[in-house]
């Protein structure tokens, strides 16, 4: 990914389902099987979709979980067939805290590159983030 950090807007490849409980303020844990150290208002990328739907504030990293954590924050994280015997599903699993969604009033289209799973860099759009930031709810 080409740029500097300081030109660097983020997005997380999110799955179109947790993309809209995220989105629409239930979901406030995104389960990772790493930690991140990024902080700060992300953009939300729906999986397969080549959109970007809206943003949110990533403000914290909680983990590794147990079963018996995740079963009682699965409100949080809007599993909720998630059963307290059930494995984690990472080996070592980490609730990414959300807070503040925003969601586009349009999504905006983006070119995902090659190999990207889990951040992908959108400077090339900034300009359409901002001014789709600017009217988002």
């Amino acid at each position: 990914m080409a740029g500097s950090a300081d030109n660097e807007i983020r997005g997380l490849v999110v799955k179109p389902d947790w993309l809209d409980k995220i989105l629409d303020g239930s979901k406030s844990w995104e389960i990772r099987g790493s930690r991140t150290r990024r902080r700060g208002r992300i953009h939300l990328i729906g999986s397969g979709t080549g959109l970007v739907f809206g943003s949110v504030r990533l403000v914290d990293v909680v983990g590794p979980l147990t079963s018996a954590e995740l079963f009682r924050q699965r409100a949080r994280h809007q599993d909720l067939a998630f059963r307290a015997r059930q494995s984690p599903p990472y080996e070592a699993t980490f609730a990414w805290v959300l807070e503040g969604p925003r969601r586009f009033a349009q999504p905006i289209p983006y070119r995902h590159p090659l190999g990207a799973v889990i951040w992908v860099n959108l400077a090339d759009i900034r300009e359409q983030l901002i001014a789709a930031s600017a009217g988002a709810r």
